[in-house]
């Protein structure tokens, strides 16, 4: 296990602190590993304070850590009984585990509290009371995987004593009390001891308590014993000599008892003190306990010498010797081979330095340029040489020379093997035509030469070579068969025996005509010219036509013609001989086309001349054949139309077409066959059309329409009617009258009437009786159907009676109700004779007499009595009787004997019409209300009345209201509660409760009006049912009157109207801002830019908006919109002065609100001014300037320092994030002049640069010979892997500005340092400066563009490890939109604000 006490890194240096009253040993190492190591600590009236740390692994992983103290335990002096408190925080990764131990390994106490408090997050050791027992050294141990923390302290419990009130003392102005007399027991020995342990300042009041007056004599022997202490020293190991060789680490080291920890130790070389401080490594010292140790890194011969340590009075010495070695190399140089254009890398170690190292090549000496890098390490024995873009020329003897040793090596460059970038490709052409082969190489150092079928090819017209850079072609000119075969191209470079090649096939293919525009069928006329025409790929090919197959030598009337590649067959004169297939053939090509005759249709003009002056007439039944001749070719479609209508073939009709006629045939001729026939040829050439007339003869229709009756008497019957419309193709030559009575069969001919005529009268009549008439129309072809009329009567016809009116229920009761009515307007020509009540339930179909008893008996003739109080009308057909109930007026029955025109019965068993000469009553039965008895409660019911006369019944009446049988209901009382419950611009809603008196209502009648208007007016068509209602389509704003009357089936109530008008706007309501519409309250805008503020809010009526900005209405530039609900504010162009506080109030007459906003309107910054130059501390150059208005304004803004060398156009970045107007450049060269320049930055850009006038040069210091003053240096012998302090970060730079990079590390040996972009190792770029010195490396890319955003790293790596760090570089264009996303971006992160 490795003990290290109390670690503490301070710059890689130690600091060593001693305190009077406590021990605090700190040391730091990570190369001494110390085993078994004991701390001794001997007993004292001191306190005792120390730490101890045990590590268990030296490599700790990443993220973890060992225990740390963040809060250490205190050394306690407390009395017996009092309490002992130790407290301590830890912090460790992973969490360390905290126990409590004494030192002596005494338990702790069974009494003492050891716990955690959760609050302060301290362990706590609570030791109460204190006794005697207690006093002991108490570790507190904090534990994890990686070591075991250990803080030691003491604790020191004094005898117990009362304390002493002074105040009670100094007011009773006597001597202590007997009692405290008590603790003068003790000696001054003993009292000297209790003083060393409490602080000084306690010292007068320790001395009271225990009745010592001395005050002063005490405290100066206290003084002189601790005078007597502190002059201890003891020395148990000294130190001792050392032989050691160069570059070794040595260590000297003694081992002391120390008194008085503060005394002064000095370590010195040859009598001269060492500069530890200022030797940057070179000198370590440490304490491990009580062993004293100084390492010295790096020996070299200047270190020898006699070294010695002072402590106090006492001084030790001891020699170090060291060893030269003798030169020589410590390994060989080995041959290396290389490809052409790589880097070779030769490296050789020395056993020491040397001054002269020199590298050669075949004997001539290297110095370093862009074609060597000559390299040495850090220590100064490793030699690396590296030949860059290595080429045959490199090629050779390499030798290392330093003095007279010499190392070589033979450095062999291999050719870069020829890559066919792109290979010979596979070429197909025609015969006679041009092929090419061409490919690419990677290289255009080559000779190249063509093959065929392996044998060499020579430049001549035949074949043409180029090569020109890495593309070579082969062009072979008009190819022929023979041509056909593998082409190969071999390429070979100098220094390189390898042949490299490629191979493709080149095939040449007969050559073949095509058809380019091949022929079409020709469709021409009969006697005009036609052509077919073919055209071919290739002028020189040869054809022939044939017809129907058939070669063509000598056909009449054809011409055959070639010009060039076009070929055409001409026709002069089209016959039918010439319609045929015709074909062109050629070597490889084809064409076929067809050539008809096209003629229009066309009739002959005299078939035309006879078809429209003849028609076609067929009698009925028969067949009619219509044919027309026709020329046409190719054969046209026929379309046969009658009267405009396309016919169509069905059972009767059948068209043909031949090749000269079409027919047109209907069999089974109707008339309505008859019309006009139209015949229609068509073919793609023309049209022909031919019209002809179709008349079928047949019987003519009957006469038309109604049979109007002139005459109805008992003596005479005059009528009239109209002519047929249709006489069947022949003249109506008479009309034949018939006539039968109602109720016969047979048909009589009562007379012919002329066919000029249409009226007829005739006295074979009968009064009273019914007759029916019938006229018939005859022609040639025969009688046409009669024309029958309807039942007439001879003389004055009766009909029953028309309807009675809606009846009307009243005197409503459970069991019985009153119908009343009114008689009907038509009696229908006699005298209502009574009437007949029917009723139903409501929802059944089924009528029901309200008097059922039928009347029954047998009647032999006529019984009939104008006073007696009953009628009876008796049908002999069914021996039914029905009784007419009116009551209270008795029934007249009225009794009717056989007659023919009774045939018609009534669902009662009435004929439709009463008996002729049948006496009728001449008063009608006045009476029209009926009580109807036996009614079911509750049940509800409907009436109808038929009205009755000695024709019979009418049509029953329309059904009266339904009603409920049963008692009356009384009509509901007053609405209560009449009120509003909710109100809109456009509705209004009300509520209420049933009335308290009445019956309970079935619906409420709401009216309302308008406040300019008395008119009262219904809100529903119907009543509401509910007891609450909404009325809309409202005037915003208009005053209304609402009254309510509630219904029932009794009638309605009287009405109760609200106490006052209401308005038509929502309830009034104070102004309230709705933040749900992400309403800002800190907005940044870019000047410029448009500023819009949209508010929304609510409140009734709607508030009045007023925009302020801090604090005064606002006036000018902006416009302001304004709505019920919400309003915007905006400037289009904002300027810096728009910045302000921008408040919204909303006022109406039940309140109001305001918000407030809070704008900036940010600008690129103003430039600083009055920069002025001044150096302060050498070879530094400080400057100060007068501060940008907008960098004091704006906390995030800062300054970016830069300079440039004045010899140099590219500015560099000096310095980021200055917040002041002073800054001091440091890192200047001596001898050079700069020019400076500063530049104020926001989150919207740079301000102009405020550049220094002329430049500054600073001066070279002289160069003082210090050696003989100081020491030679050497590093430090700490070794460890490399790792970052301070990482690169990422950086946003402006297109054409120059951007820095720093970082800084930590590494022994010294590490090496590579730039990477990406993956590309940018360490050799010109275009990127790098300096790497004292572990802090500076990356500077001048002149920024786009192209140099990336990702940017630096790798750092000894022997030891290695480790990296990254950062994003991002270059933006300042007039590339994405600017303004990027800074709206930055502005929502510091800010947190929204734009």
């Amino acid at each position: 296990m490795t003990t290290i006490h109390h670690e503490q890194m301070l710059q890689e240096h130690v600091s060593m602190e001693f305190s009077s009253s406590t021990t605090h040993v700190q040391t730091f190492s990570q190369t001494t590993r110390i085993v078994g190591e004991e701390v001794v600590t001997r007993k004292s009236s001191s306190t005792v304070e120390f730490f101890s740390l045990v590590t268990r692994s030296t490599d700790i992983p990443a993220g973890e850590s060992v225990p740390e103290f963040v809060e250490k335990p205190h050394p306690v002096t407390a009395p017996e009984g009092d309490k002992a408190v130790f407290r301590a925080r830890v912090q460790g990764n992973p969490k360390p585990n905290i126990s409590w131990k004494r030192e002596s390994g005494i338990p702790i106490k069974e009494s003492a509290k050891m716990f955690y408090d959760s609050i302060n997050k301290e362990h706590v050791l609570k030791l109460e009371p204190l006794t005697s027992d207690d006093s002991d050294n108490y570790k507190c141990i904090a534990s994890n995987d990686h070591a075991d923390a250990i803080y030691t302290v003491s604790l020191l419990v004094t005898e117990g004593h009362e304390k002493m009130d002074f105040k009670k003392m100094l007011k009773k102005r006597g001597l202590p009390a007997p009692k405290k007399k008590q603790k003068k027991g003790i000696g001054e020995k003993e009292m000297l001891e209790i003083l060393s342990k409490v602080p000084k300042k306690d010292f007068e009041k320790v001395c009271m308590e225990y009745g010592f007056t001395d005050f002063r004599g005490l405290l100066k022997k206290l003084k002189e014993m601790k005078k007597v202490e502190v002059e201890t020293i003891r020395i148990l190991k000294p130190l001792e000599d050392i032989e050691t060789k160069i570059d070794t680490t040595v260590v000297f080291e003694c081992i002391m008892e120390l008194k008085d920890p503060n005394v002064k130790m000095i370590w010195m070389k040859d009598n001269e003190p060492l500069r530890i401080q200022y030797s940057l490594g070179k000198y370590d010292v440490k304490q491990i306990g009580t062993k004293y140790m100084l390492v010295i890194t790096n020996v070299n011969m200047n270190d020898a010498g006699t070294y010695s340590l002072s402590v106090g009075d006492k001084k030790m010495r001891a020699e170090l010797t060291v060893l030269d070695e003798p030169l020589k190399f410590l390994g060989e140089m080995t041959p290396m081979k290389v490809t052409e254009r790589q880097t070779a890398v030769f490296e050789i170690r020395l056993s020491k330095k040397v001054p002269n190292f020199v590298w050669k090549f075949n004997g001539k000496e290297l110095k370093r340029d862009e074609k060597y890098e000559i390299t040495v390490s850090e220590d100064g024995l490793t030699h690396t040489l590296k030949i860059k873009d290595a080429r045959l020329s490199d090629a050779g003897e390499f030798s290392a020379e330093a003095g007279d040793l010499v190392q070589k090596a033979q450095l062999t460059i291999d050719r870069i093997p020829i890559k066919f970038v792109r290979t010979l490709k596979n070429v197909r052409v025609k015969e006679r035509s041009r092929a090419c082969l061409e490919c690419e190489l990677t290289s255009k150092d080559v000779t190249l030469y063509w093959k065929k079928d392996g044998r060499l090819l020579e430049r001549s017209t035949k074949y043409s070579m180029s090569h020109e850079g890495k593309r070579a072609e082969l062009v072979i000119e008009d190819a022929q068969l023979s041509d056909s075969g593998e082409y190969t191209v071999v390429a070979m470079q100098d220094g390189d025996p390898t042949e490299y090649y490629s191979t493709a096939v080149v095939t040449v293919e007969e050559r073949l005509a095509t058809v380019k525009s091949g022929m079409s069928d020709v469709h021409a006329a009969t006697g005009s010219p036609a052509e077919l025409c073919v055209v071919l790929n290739d002028e020189k090919v040869e054809g022939v036509w044939l017809k129907d197959g058939k070669e063509i030598t000598d056909l009449p009337g054809v011409q055959i013609v070639k010009q060039g590649a076009v070929h055409k067959l001409i026709f002069p004169n089209m016959g039918p001989e010439h319609e045929g297939k015709y074909t062109f053939r050629a070597k490889g090509a084809e064409s076929e086309a067809s050539v008809f005759i096209a003629d229009p249709p066309t009739i002959d003009p005299s078939v035309l001349e006879a078809l429209a002056a003849h028609p076609v007439t067929v009698k009925v039944g028969h067949t009619a054949n219509i044919k027309v001749p026709f020329r046409a070719k190719p054969l046209p479609k026929v379309t046969w139309y009658k009267d405009g209508m396309e016919v169509t073939e069905e059972e009767r009709v059948s068209m043909e077409r031949g090749e000269d006629q079409a027919l047109l045939t209907i069999s089974n001729c109707v008339r309505e066959d008859s019309g006009l026939v139209l015949l229609k040829l068509k073919n793609d050439y023309g049209t022909a059309t031919a019209t002809l007339h179709l008349s079928v003869l047949d019987r003519p229709k009957p006469p038309q329409g109604r049979v109007e009756f002139l005459e109805l008497s008992g003596n005479c019957v005059h009528m009239k009617w109209k002519a047929p419309k249709d006489n069947g193709g022949r003249p109506v030559t008479q009309f034949i009258v018939e006539r039968r009575m109602v109720g016969k069969k047979s048909w009589i001919k009562i007379g012919e009437v002329d066919s000029k005529l249409t009226k007829f009268a005739t006295n074979k009549v009968e009064e009273g009786k019914a007759y029916q008439f019938r006229i018939l129309a005859v022609n040639s072809e025969g009688v046409s159907d009669p024309l029958e009329t309807d039942e007439v009567f001879a003389g004055n016809p009766i009909e029953p009676p028309g309807l009675a009116s809606q009846p009307q229920v009243t005197d409503v009761t459970k069991d019985s109700m009153t119908i009343t009515w009114n008689a009907p307007t038509q009696d229908g020509g006699a005298p209502v004779l009574g009437y007949i009540v029917e009723r139903r339930k409501k929802g059944s179909s089924l009528w029901v007499p309200v008097n059922k008893e039928p009347i029954q008996g047998e009647v032999l003739g006529r019984e009939a009595q104008e006073d007696q109080e009953r009628l009876c009308w008796v049908d002999l057909y069914t021996s039914a009787a029905l009784n007419i109930l009116c009551s209270p007026t008795p029934l007249r029955i009225f009794i009717a004997s056989r007659h023919p025109l009774i045939h018609a019965l009534s669902p009662y068993g009435l004929p439709s019409h009463g008996p002729p000469g049948l006496r009728t009553p001449q008063t009608p039965i006045s009476d029209t209300k009926c009580t109807v008895d036996g009614l079911l409660e509750d049940t509800e019911y409907e009436f109808r009345v038929i009205a009755v006369n000695k024709a019979g019944p009418g049509q029953p009446s329309m059904a009266s209201n339904s009603v409920v049988a049963k008692d009356p209901v009384k009509p509901p009382g007053l609405v209560q509660g009449l009120h509003v419950s909710d109100s809109s611009n456009s509705s209004i809603s009300l509520a209420w409760r049933e009335p308290a008196e009445g019956d309970p209502p079935s619906g409420y009648i709401l009216e309302m009006r308008a406040e300019d208007t008395k008119e009262w007016s219904k809100c529903t068509k119907i009543p509401i049912s509910g007891t609450c209602y909404t009325v809309g389509g409202l005037t915003e704003r208009q005053k209304y009157f609402f009254r309510i009357r509630a219904v029932n089936e009794a009638g309605v109530g009287e009405p109760v109207e609200l106490d006052e008008g209401v308005r038509a706007m929502p309830p009034p309501a104070a102004p309230k801002f709705d933040l749900s519409a992400r309403l800002k309250s800190h907005m940044v805008v870019r000047a410029g830019t448009a500023l819009c503020i949209h508010a929304a809010f609510s409140g009734s009526p709607p508030p009045n908006v007023i925009w302020q900005k801090d604090g005064i209405p606002t006036k000018g530039r902006e416009t302001i919109t304004k709505g019920k609900n919400h309003s915007q504010f905006l400037i289009n162009s904002t300027k810096r002065s728009d910045s302000g506080v921008y408040r919204i109030l909303l006022q109406n007459e039940f309140g109001e609100a305001s918000y407030d906003i809070h704008v900036r309107v940010a600008d690129f910054p103003r430039p600083p001014t009055n920069l002025q130059l001044f150096e302060e501390v050498p070879n530094t150059v400080t400057l100060t300037w007068n501060h940008s208005p907008d960098v004091q304004e704006d906390s995030e803004a800062h300054y970016v320092i830069m300079k440039r060398d004045a010899s140099s156009p590219t500015w560099f970045t000096a310095a980021e994030r200055v917040f002041s107007n002073k800054y001091t450049v440091t890192g200047l060269l001596p001898g050079r002049k700069y020019y400076f320049r500063v530049v104020a930055r926001n989150e919207i850009g740079d301000s102009d640069p405020l550049d220094s006038k002329d430049t500054w040069l600073i001066v070279k210091d002289k160069i003082e010979d210090l050696s003989a003053k100081l020491k030679p240096y050497e590093q430090k012998d700490w070794r460890h892997a490399p790792r970052f302090l301070i990482p690169l970060k990422p950086h946003t730079v402006l297109r054409g500005q120059d951007c820095t990079m720093t970082c800084a590390f930590l590494g022994n040996p010294r590490p090496t340092v590579t730039l990477y972009k990406g993956d590309v190792n940018i360490t050799a770029n010109s275009k990127f400066w790098y300096n790497s010195t004292s572990g802090v490396c500076t990356i500077v890319i001048p002149t920024c563009t786009l192209k140099d955003s990336g990702e940017y790293s630096v790798l750092v790596e000894n022997e030891l490890g290695k480790d990296r760090s990254s950062c994003a570089l991002t270059v933006y264009d300042k007039d590339d939109k994405s600017i303004l996303a990027s800074v709206t971006e930055s502005l929502q992160k510091k800010s947190k604000h929204l734009m």
